[in-house]
C-alpha cells in the first residue's frame, strides 16, 4: 500500500519517541532521491550533491521532534536542500563548486518526440519551485515528486480532492509561467511529464544505508557535513525570524500598498538572481554569480548583476537575456555530446566566459562604495558601485560598449553560438575543443 503524508509523520513519531532506526531508513528511502536530485539540480557535481543529502538528512533527525504537525516533509526537505546548497557559498566547498559546474545533470528522459521540449527545464526547475508560495510548491512535490494521487495530495494539504486538482493545476501553470520569465516556453503538458521523471530518480546506490549509518552512529559522514547540517537548520530558523520581523513590519503599514517580498524571484524575474553559490557582497563575488549565470544559463542570475538604470536599456537587457540562455543551452549541448570534462575545458577557454582563474587575478580597487574592476591589467576598468550591501556594475561600464554595438555584437555570438549547436547536434565535432574552436572563430 502506498505511503501517505501521515505515514511520515508516524515514521517521524517512532523514530523521535523511540529512536526506531527503521523508522528513520523508511524516511531516507522514500525521500533521499529527490533531495539528491534537488541538490544535484543546482550544483552539478555528485559528490557535492552526495554530502548535501547526508547533511539534510542529519539536519532532520536533529529537528525531528520540533517539526510541527502539518507540516509537509518533502517541502521542509526541499527547504532544507536549498538553504544547504545556499550555504555552500560561505565554506570551502564554494571552490568545488565553481570548478564543478560543468557536472550538470543530464536529462534521463529518453523520448526523443519531447527531449528538445524540458532537456533544457530542469536546470532551472529548483528556481521556478522556490518562486512558487509554500502550498504551491507542496502540492507540486507530493503529485509530481512523490507520484501520489490527487486523493492523496488533499489528505495531506488537509483539503477536498476538488481543491487539491485546481490546486496542482494552478501550481503547474504558475510553473509554467516561472520558466516563461526565463526565457523557457514550454506547455504545461511537457512541465507535467518533466516533473513526472524526477519521481523517477533514484538517489545513488548505497547513500541510504550511508546516511543512516551517520545518523545512528555519528561517525560516517565527514566533519564538514555536520557542520553543513548544523548551519542547515541555523538558516532555516533565521529564515523563520526574518518572516516573523518582515509580518509584523506589514501589520504596521496596513492602508499602505507596500507588497514585501522574500523570495529571490520577484515580478520582475530579468532583474532578480536566482539562488547561487556566490554572494554580491564583493565585486569578485559579484563575478562569481556572473560566471555562475553563463555557466548553468540563468539569465536572471546574470542579468542581476547588472543596474539597467534607463528604460533604453530594456532592449540590452533582452538581448543579454537570450544571450546567457544560448550560452546554457551550447554548454549543455557540448556537455551532452562530448561528456562533462571535454566540454567545460572547452567551455572556460571561450573568450566570453569568465573562468575561475580569471576571477581570482582580477585586480580591484575599492574606494568608498565605488570599485574598479580589471579582468585584464591591459584593459580599462569596469565601473562597479554597491547598493545596499550588493555590487553591481552596468553593461556599458562591463563590456566597453554603447547599447548598439552590445546589441549588434550579442546577437552576432547568438548566431555564432545557434550554428555551432547544431553542428554539435549534427556530429559536426569530433570534440569539444573543435565546437569552441568554431564559436571563438566567429
Amino acid at each position: 500500500m502506498a505511503m501517505t503524508d501521515g505515514d511520515d509523520r508516524q515514521l517521524l513519531g517512532e523514530f523521535t519517541e523511540q529512536n526506531s532506526e527503521t523508522a528513520f531508513r523508511a524516511l531516507v528511502d522514500r525521500h533521499a532521491g529527490m533531495v539528491y536530485h534537488t541538490a544535484l539540480r543546482q550544483v552539478g557535481n555528485p559528490h557535492i550533491a552526495e554530502e548535501v543529502t547526508q547533511a539534510v538528512f542529519i539536519a532532520l533527525a536533529q529537528k525531528a521532534s520540533k517539526i510541527p504537525r502539518g507540516v509537509v516533509l518533502s517541502g521542509w526537505l526541499f527547504r532544507a536542500t536549498r538553504f544547504a546548497v545556499s550555504n555552500l557559498a560561505r565554506t570551502e566547498l564554494r571552490r568545488q563548486l565553481r570548478e564543478q559546474e560543468a557536472l550538470l545533470m543530464q536529462s534521463t528522459i529518453q523520448s526523443e518526440t519531447s527531449e528538445s521540449d524540458w532537456e533544457y527545464v530542469l536546470p532551472h526547475l529548483n528556481g521556478a519551485l522556490d518562486a512558487l508560495s509554500s502550498k504551491d510548491r507542496e502540492a507540486i512535490l507530493i503529485r509530481f515528486f512523490e507520484a501520489k494521487s490527487h486523493q492523496e495530495v488533499a489528505r495531506a494539504l488537509g483539503v477536498t480532492e476538488d481543491a487539491a486538482k485546481m490546486r496542482v493545476s494552478r501550481a503547474l501553470e504558475k510553473l509554467r509561467l516561472q520558466f516563461a520569465k526565463q526565457g523557457l516556453v514550454v506547455p504545461s503538458a511537457v512541465v507535467a511529464a518533466t516533473l513526472s521523471v524526477c519521481n523517477a530518480q533514484a538517489a545513488p546506490a548505497g547513500l541510504g544505508v550511508s546516511i543512516a549509518a551517520s545518523v545512528a552512529q555519528g561517525s560516517s559522514a565527514g566533519a564538514s557535513t555536520f557542520t553543513l547540517a548544523k548551519e542547515i537548520l541555523k538558516l532555516m530558523a533565521w529564515s523563520k525570524t526574518k518572516i516573523a520581523v518582515v509580518s509584523g513590519v506589514a501589520l504596521l503599514l496596513v492602508g499602505a500598498t507596500t507588497t514585501v517580498v522574500l523570495q529571490q524571484h520577484k515580478s520582475n524575474a530579468l532583474a532578480q538572481p536566482t539562488a547561487s553559490v556566490a554572494d554580491q557582497t564583493t565585486p569578485k563575488g559579484t563575478l562569481q554569480v556572473m560566471a555562475q549565470g553563463l555557466t548553468t544559463g540563468d539569465a536572471p542570475m546574470f542579468l542581476g548583476c547588472f543596474d539597467f538604470v534607463s528604460p533604453d536599456e530594456d532592449a540590452v537587457k533582452a538581448s543579454l537575456e537570450k544571450l546567457v540562455l544560448t550560452i546554457g543551452k551550447y554548454h549543455q549541448a557540448a556537455i551532452k555530446q562530448f561528456g562533462a570534462a571535454p566540454a567545460q575545458a572547452s567551455f572556460s577557454s571561450l573568450p566570453f566566459i569568465l573562468p575561475a582563474a580569471k576571477i581570482a587575478a582580477a585586480r580591484v580597487e575599492i574606494e568608498g562604495e565605488q570599485a574598479g574592476v580589471r579582468l585584464d591589467p591591459r584593459d580599462r576598468p569596469a565601473l562597479f558601485k554597491k547598493s545596499k550591501g550588493e555590487w553591481k556594475t552596468t553593461p556599458e561600464s562591463f563590456f566597453g560598449l554603447n547599447p548598439a554595438s552590445l546589441e549588434q555584437e550579442t546577437s552576432t555570438l547568438i548566431a555564432t553560438l545557434e550554428r555551432v549547436m547544431a553542428g554539435i547536434k549534427a556530429g559536426d565535432y569530433a570534440t569539444a575543443t573543435d565546437a569552441a574552436k568554431a564559436a571563438r572563430g566567429r
